[in-house]
């Protein structure tokens, strides 16, 4: 199997733009994204046993994925954009984040603004959400 290194593992929905500027693939492994449960799987659990497969961040912003329909990249999750008290469970979409860029820009005086990428965590770990330290009232499991 050629994991994540191909269209023949990935399909079209998982080319990967940005790559180069984001230094790592947006998409993790198939076999990571084949644990994730499809959209509407886990309703009938509590939200805080719930498990956080992935977690995404720029800048300010973060997204947790707890479902994510394979077909599609569309999923539910908890979003913070910065704001804590604005942090909310909703749906999301995993290639209108990829696309999110902003190139680095000059900006007065003489100082470069780096480029504004949605990034994957390389480092996380799936977890339930109770474990997940989430921003944001409304969060007490």
């Amino acid at each position: 199997m050629h994991d994540d290194c191909c269209f023949v593992c990935n399909g079209p929905l998982f080319a990967d733009r940005h790559a180069r500027e984001r230094g790592h693939r947006f998409f993790p492994r198939q076999s990571v994204l084949k644990q994730i449960p499809n959209l509407y799987k886990t309703d009938a659990q509590p939200i805080g046993s719930r498990m956080v497969y992935l977690h995404y961040f720029s800048v300010a912003a973060d997204f947790w994925i707890v479902e994510l329909d394979q077909s599609t990249g569309e999923g539910f999750g908890y979003v913070s954009l910065g704001e804590p008290d604005m942090a909310e469970w909703g749906g999301l979409s995993l290639p209108e984040l990829q696309d999110i860029y902003v190139p680095f820009q000059l900006v007065p005086p003489n100082m470069i603004r780096p480029p504004i990428i949605v990034e994957r965590d390389l480092y996380w770990t799936p977890k339930p959400a109770k474990d997940c330290k989430l921003p944001g009232r409304g969060v007490n499991f």
